[in-house]
């Protein structure tokens, strides 16, 4: 009764715990179901638009899809609600929930098929901790982004190691920054600018104008002008008056360091006429700034004092913070009031600059305190919320391990009241089971013995059929060594008759005149040849098998002209041209092997020509660790279809063939047991080409 009343109790609980997840399943709007049924080109393109969507709902509309992703473990969305929301508090400057959710999203996109998104991820990364001054922090991401960009695309690659350059730039790494930046420049120079899209065009531009100013910071003026004028050009082929006139500033910059102080002022106008009017009162400021430094350098203070003044009460005037226009002012009219001896003036104006440059290098320092206090303040909240998301972690855990848990019971008491039924009902079978099983445990039994006795037979069997096996495999053992003695001793003794008939036929021959029996003289003679040719590379077919693996200085040079020297008969009979460039090489080998390898292919070539005269070429030279010898020719050939087997014994590539099929075959077993690679080439009707790998170490 007790159990019962348990097992009620949690069947009711898992009830309701079902019924809150509906609730909880039901609480989300219709339109996120619509999202899980998008593809995944359609679901980054939704959050892409929601991505440049700043309205105030944007914050709340991200967190609710995110919870929705996490419910429904929709890996996709979950990434890209952690990338949204880390750009909603960059923008609101909440740098560490900004990176708490950007590294989320790095960690889901880091197994993401597209690499894309999670160098994007990266990158979005590298500009908060840029933000917040921790340089080193920002290289290594962009570093990362960068290692995964290039692999799939290497103009985001390229923007990537911009922005590296930028970085280092900033940071006064100027040779840095130049490395970076031509590391860039290196990939967009793959391209034509016509086949570059508008945003890598403007990319280009900016690269380029930062690799100009950076070359200005080195002082290497010359190549500032370059790089700046390239990027001008970029800017005058998009048509951007802005960039246009902003790149002719940084040129006349560079001029009047250089001390080219006319160049500089043509320059310095023509950016002095955009800044004002595209409204931008500080750069027009430092414009005419630059312009009246340029005046004084070439004596006409008159002129100089007029651009001074107008730099700070014409143009400062407008813009919201002239701390630094008036430092400039003051140090240049205590210069310029030194110039006119009027050094009491002189001094009050260098006396202001000091004041002034004393207040804003303490504004500075207030700053750079901020920065570290901001900084430490941006460690500790990461902490704290990575402390808080791991906290949140476990306490799910644990909800997910209660639930489980009180499911897992329910689902064991039903177990055991199924399990109790089904043993009553066993227990019973159980009984009628046992007397059939002592039944057939008296007949297994006697089975059992009738088993052990045909095993003892088989047994007895077994031990008989493995010494007849032995028997056998020694009289086969035996009778291939006899058939190998018969058939070298019977390939020597036929060759004496041979060699009787070819001398008979040679005396033959000197004594008619007849044509038809010169015919039949020399058809008997063909085939004598052959005959004793087969003979001949059976009894090397002996000796390979039988050569001992001794090795010996061998001089490959010599070892090939003896080998062709024994051809020369073949060679003459076939009027073969042979050109012969062996490298002279001494080696470790077996020089009886390798004179059967040499020698057989190169009797191959000479055999299967055709019409047109022969030539073979010979050449040998040390590569590396091994020594390659080429046998080429210009004959037959071999179709590619019976390349594979030409190294098989007495294998014909046609009918035709005069040969025996052994050469190859011998070639190939000598070569094998001294470890050479043979590597063939073949074209029908243009030749074929055998080269030897012969190893040297």
């Amino acid at each position: 009764m007790r159990a019962r009343q348990v097992f009620i109790t949690y069947l009711l609980y898992a009830c309701s715990l079902c019924s809150q997840v509906q609730a909880q399943a039901d609480s989300f709007p219709s339109f996120f179901y619509e999202i899980k049924a998008k593809s995944d080109a359609g679901i980054i393109s939704y959050f892409d638009s929601l991505r440049n969507n700043p309205s105030d709902q944007a914050e709340i509309l991200q967190k609710s899809l995110l919870s929705y992703a996490e419910e429904e473990e929709l890996y996709l969305v979950e990434l890209l609600c952690n990338r949204n929301l880390g750009k909603i508090y960059s923008n609101n400057k909440e740098h560490s929930l900004a990176i708490a959710h950007l590294s989320r999203a790095a960690e889901l996109a880091a197994s993401w098929p597209d690499p894309s998104l999670h160098g994007d991820i990266l990158v979005s990364m590298s500009g908060i901790y840029d933000a917040l001054g921790k340089k080193d922090d920002a290289l290594e991401k962009l570093l990362r982004a960068y290692e995964i960009l290039i692999k799939a695309d290497s103009l985001e690659a390229a923007q990537v190691q911009y922005a590296m350059a930028n970085l280092n730039y900033g940071s006064g790494n100027l040779r840095e920054a130049l490395r970076y930046g031509f590391t860039a420049k290196k990939i967009y120079d793959r391209f034509k600018m016509d086949e570059l899209q508008t945003k890598y065009q403007y990319n280009l531009m900016h690269l380029l104008n930062t690799i100009g100013v950076t070359y200005r910071e080195l002082k290497e003026y010359d190549s500032a002008i370059y790089y700046l004028d390239s990027s001008r050009e970029i800017a005058l082929h998009l048509n951007n008056e802005f960039w246009i006139n902003l790149t002719i500033g940084n040129i006349g910059s560079v001029y009047m360091l250089k001390g080219e102080y006319e160049k500089a002022i043509a320059y310095l106008r023509q950016d002095l006429r955009a800044s004002k009017k595209f409204k931008e009162w500080i750069s027009a400021a430092n414009s005419a700034m630059s312009i009246g430094q340029a005046y004084s350098k070439l004596g006409n203070n008159e002129l100089a004092k007029v651009y001074y003044d107008s730099a700070l009460y014409v143009f400062g005037n407008k813009a919201s913070n002239t701390d630094i226009l008036r430092t400039h002012y003051y140090r240049n009219l205590s210069l310029w009031y030194a110039s006119k001896k009027e050094f009491e003036n002189a001094l009050i104006y260098q006396q202001r600059y000091m004041a002034l440059k004393d207040t804003l290098m303490g504004r500075k320092q207030q700053v750079e305190l901020a920065q570290v206090k901001a900084n430490y303040d941006f460690d500790r909240k990461l902490k704290e919320i990575d402390l808080l998301t791991k906290n949140n972690q476990l306490q799910q855990q644990r909800i997910d391990y209660r639930n489980i848990i009180i499911l897992a019971g329910a689902a064991a008491i039903c177990i055991i009241l199924i399990v109790t039924a089904l043993l009553y009902i066993n227990l019973n079978a159980r009984k009628r089971d046992n007397a059939l099983l002592a039944e057939q445990k008296e007949r297994i039994e006697s089975q059992s013995e009738q088993l052990a006795e045909q095993n003892r037979v088989i047994q007895v069997i077994n031990d008989n059929l493995e010494q007849e096996v032995e028997k056998r495999t020694q009289s086969l053992k035996s009778l291939n060594k006899e058939l190998d003695i018969f058939l070298y001793h019977a390939s020597h003794d036929i060759r004496q008759p041979i060699a009787t008939i070819l001398g008979l036929e040679n005396l033959a021959r000197k004594y008619t005149t007849d044509p038809d029996l010169t015919d039949i003289l020399e058809r008997l003679k063909s085939t004598a040849d052959r005959m004793d040719n087969m003979l001949r590379k059976l009894q090397i077919s002996h000796s390979v098998n039988h050569t001992p693996a001794r090795l010996e200085e061998v001089d490959l040079q010599e070892l090939t002209l003896k080998v062709i020297e024994l051809n020369k008969e073949t060679e003459k009979r076939r009027a073969a041209t042979l050109c012969i460039d062996i490298e002279k090489r001494v080696i470790n080998s077996n020089s009886e092997l390798l004179a059967v390898v040499i020698h057989n292919i190169i009797e191959n070539a000479l055999t299967y020509g055709n019409e047109r005269p022969l030539e073979v070429n010979i050449d040998g030279k040390q590569l590396n660790e091994e020594y390659c010898m080429t046998i080429s020719d210009n004959g037959e050939g071999i179709p590619r279809e019976f390349q594979p087997s030409v190294f098989n014994a007495f294998f014909k590539a046609s009918a035709q063939s005069k040969g025996n099929g052994l050469g190859l075959y011998l070639a190939w077993k000598a070569s094998t047991i001294l470890g050479i690679k043979i590597e063939l080439k073949s074209e029908l009707n243009k030749g074929s080409e055998f080269t030897l790998h012969i190893p040297t170490v």
